[in-house]
Parts: structure tokens; C-alpha cells; sequence
């Protein structure tokens, strides 16, 4: 019988471990992953902590698939700070958006992107279907990502006037465009030169 009781209490003592490790693994995982809500929100989160420069840039962002696409993007890392737009974004650029929230979901955009430095107009944008369209005046730049602010200056009551979108590099020369407006609508694409 005390044999039969040790045996017991090893096995409830091996439990206990495992539960802690378990425990203590989830809690390392998520301080490690940015939550969907920061990274719509275009905040800047490092794998394990927050940023304390809004210029310096996640590390490593968290990319969640893109709703009714089936595709889902590949994890970026935006890399150096630059003080204009990196040459490998500067072409005309096509794809279609997915957005949640609003009463298209799913519809075609084309962007016209030159350089420029932060402040400055760095392309036109057009949403054809939506019948509207608008500028960028670049926000920041790093070497695999830039983010801008969209105005539109055509068809306002068809589009939200002012949003942030950003674009970053993705691993085969095509890019992952986002948004999020005032609102919470939320809109993703990858995009191709054209």
C-alpha cells in the first residue's frame, strides 16, 4: 500500500511539473506574439516588447491571413530606417483589397508610387470600382516597409476620406498592402507591378 501511495505521488508531482511548464511556455509565447488588434492599429511591436521609437520599427510583425483571400502573407521584417521611399517600391502596383467592415469586401486597387521623403506626396491611388481615388504623403520609411497617409480627393462619399496604409516587402518582389480606418475597417491585399 505505501508502495502503491509513493507511486501516487510521483505521478501527481510529475503533473504538477508539467502543468508549470506548460503554464510557463504560454506565458512566453504571449509576450512574444503581437496581437491582430496592435498590428491593425499600425502599432510598432517588437517580437517580445513594445517599441519605445515610433520610427524604429518592429522587428518582426505578425501577419494574420487575409479574409475571404485564402492567402496569408508572409511575416516581414521592416529593417532600417530610410529617409525616403526604397527604390524597390517605386513602380505601379495592382492587386485586390479584402476589407472587413464596409459594404464592398472585395475589390481592385492600383497605386502609382514615386519617391519622396516623409511629408511629401509619393503616389496617386485608385479604387476604380469604388469609384474614388486619392494621394500618399509617406509617414516613415525603412528598407522593407513604408507607411503612408491616404486622402482622398475624388469620390469622398464613396471612400473614407483619410486612412493609414502600409506596405511591406514581401519575400517573392510582391507587396502586402493594409489599412485601417477610424472606424475599424480593415482592409488587406497583395499586390504585383503592373
Amino acid at each position: 500500500m505505501a508502495e502503491k501511495q509513493g507511486t501516487s505521488r510521483k505521478k501527481i508531482a510529475g503533473w504538477v511539473a508539467a502543468v508549470g511548464t506548460a503554464t510557463a511556455g504560454l506565458a512566453t509565447f504571449l509576450t512574444n506574439v503581437t496581437t491582430i488588434a496592435d498590428f491593425f492599429k499600425g502599432g510598432e511591436v517588437s517580437a517580445g516588447a513594445a517599441s519605445s521609437s515610433a520610427t524604429a520599427g518592429p522587428r518582426t510583425r505578425v501577419v494574420p491571413p487575409m479574409d475571404g483571400s485564402g492567402v496569408t502573407p508572409t511575416p516581414y521584417e521592416p529593417g532600417e530606417s530610410r529617409q525616403s521611399v526604397p527604390d524597390p517600391f517605386l513602380a505601379t502596383w495592382t492587386g485586390t483589397v479584402f476589407q472587413r467592415g464596409g459594404p464592398s469586401t472585395k475589390y481592385p486597387v492600383e497605386i502609382e508610387l514615386a519617391g519622396g521623403r516623409p511629408g511629401e506626396q509619393i503616389a496617386r491611388v485608385r479604387y476604380d470600382t469604388l469609384d474614388c481615388g486619392g494621394v500618399w504623403r509617406l509617414q516613415t520609411a525603412w528598407a522593407e516597409v513604408i507607411r503612408s497617409t491616404e486622402s482622398i480627393q475624388s469620390g469622398r462619399s464613396h471612400c473614407e476620406d483619410t486612412v493609414t496604409v502600409t506596405l511591406s516587402m514581401q519575400p517573392d518582389g510582391q507587396v502586402y498592402y493594409e489599412f485601417l480606418d477610424e472606424e475599424g475597417r480593415v482592409g488587406q491585399g497583395i499586390l504585383h507591378k503592373s
